[in-house]
């Protein structure tokens, strides 16, 4: 597997390398991920550490974008068994990514998956998804920067 081609290419994930687009449960579509993940992280010998671990957080964070693109599509449909399933494992691929690892910096998908986040917790908390393109963008600032009030970081 070429690691340039299907995973530090600006949008990778869009060709499904994953192949999980048809995929509508969050269990096997996570399992594959993190399968997928554990085979390409193999493939990173002989390096030194620092790029060993900025390679593997890009990794995850691609696997995670792949992720929040099936639960975008998937959480909102079905039983609430189906939704909660969803939510869970989209925790679990959070943790699993290490959002809070300083390496994610140096990955073209970090800001994606902050915007991704966003809309998540968005869609979460008002169980809509926003159509409007300039409505979103107003409805993210707003609760990022409510966020960040509630942190201390804007007065």
């Amino acid at each position: 597997m070429d690691l340039n081609e299907n995973i530090f290419k600006p949008g990778a994930n869009i060709k499904d390398i994953f192949d999980i687009s048809k995929h509508t449960i969050a269990s096997p579509t996570y399992q594959k991920l993190i399968d997928y993940t554990d085979r390409m992280e193999k493939e990173i010998t002989d390096t030194n550490h620092e790029f060993t671990i900025r390679a593997k957080q890009n990794i995850r964070l691609q696997i995670l974008l792949a992720f929040m693109n099936q639960f975008f599509i998937n959480s909102s449909k079905g039983s609430d068994i189906n939704k909660k399933e969803w939510n869970d494992f989209y925790s679990k691929m959070l943790n699993f990514a290490d959002i809070n690892q300083a390496e994610n910096v140096y990955s073209k998908a970090f800001s994606n998956i902050i915007s991704n986040m966003e809309n998540i917790d968005i869609f979460q908390k008002d169980e809509k998804y926003i159509e409007d393109e300039n409505e979103r963008k107003q409805t993210i600032f707003n609760c990022t920067y409510r966020d960040m009030c509630k942190r201390g970081n804007v007065k």
